[in-house]
């Protein structure tokens, strides 16, 4: 028989799958993870949080599905917007603005396809069925969408040469009228839209007077009225139409607005002029707009554009970069196409921006992948993220966000977990965990306030019987979910503002201390004594279950034979409650007045002993059910070993 104690001092590895915690001992990773990481966050330093609560904020437009996007001119002027089917409404500093609302042309089945790209004022949006639209902010209860105002679109590569003469009015300069009349009398209704290139010009056609004569608006000159000869003049169409299909992606890089991928252009990539979004006239100059079509081996389709160091495409199978060479920009006669990796990218799911990464997730929705230049390969690779944890993403993921401050990424799954990694690839850190909520978690986006972050998200929860679905906020001062925090100088038992929590139980935490649970009746609740501030909401269980000691050393090890742990002291910071294998943890002395007084957050060690009945156990699992902070910093474990 050896006896031991064991130190636990990070849990950095998160929640490992069950293929390296029942097996991989060997890996340096299983000495920092955990069986089951839930409703915690792992903090960079190492140790375990409980995750913060939400904040109920207001019901969606009737309860239909939508999407959170953020649009961040400043820290101070940063906004969360709602998409829903045909609408949008628009957030700032946790609250609505108003009812101020906007319509939009996207449906709700169109939603988590839009892509869209942000620059101070201006947002872009794009959808395959859709045409491109802009998005521009006048005021906090002033925007504007509608489809964006080109000057010039791109066009088809189908532009003909038609067997008849035409001749122009005028000699125009830029963005003036002329009637071009055509010999034979050709032009009909279709040819509306279409572009012209005749004596060194360039018009669109705006008005189809007749068979012989149409008008148009020249966006280059025509040098003069001479008659242009049959086959010497171009009739053009738009590569962006209804048939054709507008584009699925958008950016901005370098100075120019990107599109890429419609239904008849899967593979292509344009680039407008530079400083000039809104011209997609292709040229041969430097600062000039472009079209690019891929070569990939696998002709998928573009699902993203993202900026960087070098422009990244990612299509369904493979990761790719375009960049005019060696520190040079993009230009119409100089783009060079790099095959980077071939982890396949999801349509739906946006990338995200991190330090030096580029986080996506793979075409079938199961891993993330970090996309991060490297100088001795002088490339991009994409290593996966979820390795050692490619459990936590078995439904699939939807939606991504990022936190920078606490540097957490947050994936909601199509099932409404919500995956949560603390991610700091400098620190060596990548720990994923659990957060689950009565009802799931449908959308999220995260926008700066003036000292930190704040992530919004939309829940779907059942309330008396009911589909609803809500915008709430990660608040880290709140240890419930959807919830209602309120204060009364003079303190009060009953206390209202509950509606959206009708017939359901909620938790109270009042004054500093857990208060119990009660039933939403009439839109509120009653407490058994006043309380001058209260937090209440809908409860979850902080969880951590721990991996199963492995004590061998060179080449022996402690698997396979019985071992029994007899005490175990975890060591908290700023806690109030916890919970080990069932039996709570006594943070506290009990006197006459305990009752009378806030719970203490306390700091230190505590121990708990004779885990269980059972002679043989290895299972810890750590707890903290209440609405009260919970630090777990280490654990120490006392074991005894049989052999």
């Amino acid at each position: 028989m050896a006896r031991a104690s064991i130190i636990q001092t990070n849990f950095t590895s998160g929640e490992l799958s069950p293929r390296v915690a029942l097996g991989r001992m060997d890996v340096a990773k299983y000495a920092n993870g955990c069986k089951t990481l839930e409703n915690c966050i792992v903090t960079i330093q190492g140790g375990a949080i409980r995750r913060p609560g939400t904040r109920f904020i207001g019901e969606i437009k009737n309860s239909q599905p939508g999407r959170l996007i953020s649009f961040v001119y400043s820290r101070d002027q940063a906004y969360v917007l709602l998409m829903g089917g045909g609408y949008m409404w628009f957030y700032k500093n946790r609250a609505r603005i108003g009812t101020y609302e906007i319509a939009t042309p996207y449906t709700i089945a169109q939603m988590p396809a839009v892509s869209y790209v942000q620059k101070s004022d201006t947002a872009f949006f794009a959808h395959q069925s859709v045409y491109p639209q802009r998005l521009q902010r006048l005021g906090d209860a002033s925007w504007v969408m509608a489809n964006a105002p080109f000057v010039t679109e791109p066009f088809a590569d189908l532009g003909n040469t038609p067997n008849a003469t035409l001749t122009p009015s005028v000699a125009a300069e830029i963005n003036q009228a002329v009637v071009l009349t055509i010999d034979p009398a050709i032009w009909t209704i279709a040819d509306y839209g279409k572009y012209v290139s005749i004596n060194s010009g360039l018009a669109v056609i705006t008005n189809i007077l007749d068979s012989a004569r149409v008008e148009a608006r020249t966006l280059a000159p025509i040098s003069s009225v001479v008659k242009a000869p049959a086959d010497s003049w171009i009739l053009m169409e738009v590569a962006w139409n209804p048939s054709r299909g507008y584009p699925r992606a958008v950016t901005i890089n370098k100075q120019r607005l990107y599109y890429a991928n419609t239904f008849a252009f899967p593979q292509t990539v344009w680039g407008s002029a530079i400083r000039a979004y809104l011209s997609f006239q292709i040229g041969t100059n430097d600062d000039d707009a472009f079209a690019f079509e891929l070569d990939g081996a696998n002709n998928s389709p573009i699902n993203h554009l993202a900026p960087s160091r070098k422009m990244l495409v990612l299509t369904e199978s493979d990761e790719m970069s375009l960049s005019g060479g060696t520190d040079k920009s993009i230009a119409p006669t100089n783009i060079d196409k790099n095959d980077e990796s071939s982890a396949g990218c999801s349509g739906t799911v946006r990338p995200l921006k991190v330090g030096n990464e580029l986080l996506f997730v793979s075409a079938e929705g199961l891993k993330v992948h970090a996309m991060g230049y490297r100088y001795d390969i002088d490339g991009f690779p994409a290593p996966d993220r979820t390795i050692f944890a490619e459990h936590i993403t078995r439904s699939g993921i939807r939606e991504m966000s990022f936190e920078k401050k606490d540097s957490t990424l947050y994936a909601i799954r199509n099932d409404g977990v919500m995956a949560v990694c603390a991610y700091d690839v400098d620190q060596e850190v990548v720990g994923w965990g659990r957060w689950i909520t009565q009802g799931g978690f449908e959308s999220i986006t995260t926008i700066p306030t003036a000292t930190a972050e704040d992530t919004y998200v939309i829940v779907a929860r059942t309330v008396g019987g009911v589909l609803k679905r809500y915008i709430e906020v990660f608040d880290r001062d709140v240890m419930l979910d959807c919830a209602v925090v309120a204060s009364d100088t003079a303190g009060k038992i009953t206390w209202t503002g509950l509606g959206h929590l009708e017939g359901l139980k909620v938790q109270v935490y009042a004054d500093q201390s857990y208060r119990g649970e009660f039933t939403v009746q009439g839109g509120q609740i009653t407490l058994p004594r006043a309380a001058k501030s209260v937090q209440i909401g809908l409860a979850y269980t902080a969880r951590i279950e721990l991996m199963q000691p492995e004590l061998g050393a060179n080449g022996t090890t402690s698997q396979g034979n019985p071992v029994s742990v007899r005490e175990v002291v975890i060591r908290v910071l700023d806690t109030q409650a916890a919970v080990v294998n069932g039996k709570p943890v006594q943070f506290r002395q009990f006197d006459t007045q305990v009752l009378d007084m806030p719970s203490p957050k306390v700091t230190g060690d505590y121990r708990v002993l004779a885990l269980s009945d059972q002679v043989y156990t290895t299972q810890q699992i750590i707890e903290q059910p209440y609405p009260a902070p919970f630090h777990l910093l280490d654990v120490i474990r006392k074991i005894t070993i049989n052999d």
